[in-house]
């Protein structure tokens, strides 16, 4: 067996204020996978947390590079107005074992 991983994208990679952005997820096994989005700036600025989002494990499709992997959604986040214009950054993370992948 390899290394148990989790994986994802967002999709669209930018949106607006009140828009939506799909989260594409693979995770070993299909676990659940801990979703934390925070905004990068001065400070960290956690806007959302969801600690067992649902997922199943899919293949890495051998021409993704060129047309994406096409992944289901596995959760949508709807932008809310409060969130300021910036980078935001996902934190992905499963329990495997006793360890946080």
């Amino acid at each position: 067996m390899g290394r148990e991983v989790v994986t994802g994208y967002c999709w669209p990679q930018s949106v607006s204020a009140g828009e939506q952005v799909g989260v594409h997820l693979s995770s070993s096994g299909g676990r659940p996978v801990r979703v934390e989005v925070a905004r990068v700036g001065v400070a960290r600025e956690v806007v959302f947390r969801d600690d067992a989002v649902a997922a199943d494990e899919h293949q890495t499709p051998p021409d993704a590079s060129s047309m994406g992997c096409r992944w289901p959604t596995a959760l949508t986040l709807d932008v809310d107005v409060s969130w300021r214009s910036g980078y935001y950054e996902v934190l992905l993370e499963i329990d495997v074992g006793e360890k946080v992948r």
